[in-house]
């Protein structure tokens, strides 16, 4: 995936970060850094919740049902402060990703940053990995936002090819990394 996420890198100058779950967490373990001053750098190794990531609400979305549900009664547990309301706001989400391919964090990990994220899938069609781009807001037009929605889109597709998962068809997103609303 390296060669992969550096292309992307290049493509797009936005710190692209490779995340895999753990627990309630995502967990960074393979990056590319903008040479942009003002950017966002993780850690290798470092985590971020799952809920609200836009990394997190890739992997959510393509758990099986029984997944899904464990999570959200774990995620309840650590969070009982979140609404119903909000949980299933998450889970509507869930479903316009498993539709689209990408998920956003619209600043509801960091103020001032917004993420963009896609699935990687194995040979056995199984999520194992996101790829994704965090950017800060003062630099997000409609014309960067579109440019990293397809290429964060097709390098996901890309590295899932080349580990032998399947081709898959997506819709294009009904949002963008600009209008998407901030919670």
């Amino acid at each position: 995936a390296r060669p992969a996420c550096r292309q992307l890198m290049e493509k797009v100058n936005e710190t692209v970060n490779l995340c895999v779950a753990l627990n309630l967490d995502m967990v960074v373990v393979a990056q590319q850094v903008s040479w942009q001053i003002l950017r966002l750098d993780s850690i290798i190794g470092s985590s971020f919740p799952i809920y609200p990531s836009a990394s997190g609400k890739v992997h959510c979305a393509f758990l099986e049902e029984g997944e899904l549900l464990k999570f959200l009664n774990e995620l309840r547990e650590v969070r009982p402060e979140l609404a119903a309301e909000e949980i299933n706001r998450f889970c509507a989400e869930l479903a316009s990703i498993r539709r689209e391919g990408v998920g956003f964090d619209c600043e509801e990990i960091f103020t001032g940053v917004r993420c963009v994220a896609a699935p990687v899938f194995d040979y056995t069609g199984k999520l194992v990995a996101t790829v994704g781009c965090s950017v800060p807001t003062v630099r997000i037009t409609e014309e960067s936002s579109a440019l990293l929605v397809r290429e964060v889109s097709q390098t996901a597709a890309a590295i899932s090819l080349a580990i032998g998962g399947p081709r898959r068809d997506f819709m294009p997103p009904s949002r963008t990394m600009l209008h998407c609303p901030v919670r």
